[in-house]
């Protein structure tokens, strides 16, 4: 949903920005806006910032969406908003800023869906004598309050891809066999 709670026109500017990200994010957000029959401005100049976010020009207005990193990097304060970033973590969201034209805006926050059998199946494996490894982009918090739930002790947040493709080998390298369970999409690579 969105917070704090701005109506559904502020969803407009963010859902054109997100609609070229990376599906997990994108389709929520682009199916949001289709229920709602917003009526979608035309993206231009889009960039993405990898485990970061994403900017791209919406019509008139330059739209930021993604991590405080991102938006204090462009000089954007987001003071306000930490609160409840923080929050929405520890309920296991992942919160992304949303700034137009330079200002912050409000949050968009998305949740994974622990599958119900995701903590029988870690049991499982560690039954088995096996280590299960969490490797995620989220943030710690967010990463944590996943990882308690499904019953994974090893958790490293902040992972962009291309890490997680280095992690897996080192470990083969090591002896131990990997194996590896995805949730999404983006990381087939790995």
């Amino acid at each position: 949903g969105l917070s704090p709670a701005p109506g559904l026109r502020r969803l407009a500017p963010v859902a054109p920005a997100e609609s070229r990200s990376d599906p997990p994010v994108a389709c929520p957000l682009t199916k949001a806006a289709q229920r709602r029959e917003l009526l979608l401005e035309e993206v231009e100049d889009f960039t993405s910032f990898t485990g970061r976010g994403v900017q791209a020009q919406i019509g008139a207005r330059r739209v930021l969406v993604g991590t405080v990193r991102l938006l204090t990097e462009n000089q954007i304060d987001t003071s306000a908003l930490l609160a409840t970033v923080d929050r929405l973590a520890a309920e296991g969201k992942t919160a992304m800023l949303v700034a137009i034209d330079g200002t912050a805006a409000g949050i968009v926050a998305v949740a994974d869906t622990l599958k119900p059998e995701a903590p029988a199946a870690v049991a499982a494996l560690q039954a088995m004598g096996l280590s299960a490894h969490m490797l995620t982009g989220d943030n710690p918090r967010t990463a944590g309050a996943i990882a308690k739930l499904a019953g994974i002790d090893h958790v490293l947040s902040y992972v962009i891809h291309a890490t997680k493709t280095a992690m897996c080998q080192q470990h083969q390298a090591e002896g131990p066999r990997v194996g590896l369970c995805t949730h999404g999409i983006n990381d087939v690579p790995v």
